[in-house]
């Protein structure tokens, strides 16, 4: 074996332990992102039938698709044990600070039995609803999380409810 092959070997050894050594520590910090066990369904409402309460409801109802663990109703589903009501309650208010439009928004969230076990309000730039969606389903979120705590802790309450 030549000098000229061996000092090849060498290099190409050592770019692959290199690239290997990239590679774990690349994937070391990446974490899999973990499916909750159990989906919420939520069941979608609105009163607003203006072009921005649209819009904000078109990229709310996006955002709860795109979820992990939150999944629309569909028909009746929204009167099950794991199921959430979110109700807009009215057109979208809006008032112009300068150049810009400030939108606000509110949204009530009830459980299965109608009881109203949370909410969502908040405001944000009209060119940027996605910072009022993203608060929102937070909130959302927070909220579920909250409802199934309270059946947890009672599941006789949780029971009845789905009767």
């Amino acid at each position: 074996m030549s000098k000229a092959t061996r000092a090849w070997d060498t290099w190409q050894l050592r770019i692959l332990v290199w690239g290997l050594i990239a590679l774990l520590v690349g994937c070391a910090g990446v974490k899999r992102a973990e499916r909750p066990a159990t989906t919420t369904r939520v069941a979608l409402r609105w009163v607003g039938d203006d072009g921005l309460t649209q819009r904000f409801t078109d990229a709310f109802e996006k955002a709860i698709e795109n979820e992990p663990g939150l999944t629309l109703a569909a028909g009746n589903e929204s009167n099950g044990a794991r199921s959430l009501v979110a109700t807009i309650e009215n057109h979208l208010a809006w008032k112009s600070v300068g150049s810009r439009i400030e939108v606000s928004y509110k949204i009530r969230f009830d459980g299965s039995t109608g009881q109203k076990v949370g909410g969502s309000e908040g405001s944000c730039w009209d060119d940027e609803l996605s910072a009022c969606v993203s608060r929102a389903i937070d909130d959302l979120k927070r909220t579920a999380k909250k409802v199934d705590a309270a059946q947890l802790a009672d599941p006789a309450a949780g029971a009845a409810r789905r009767r």
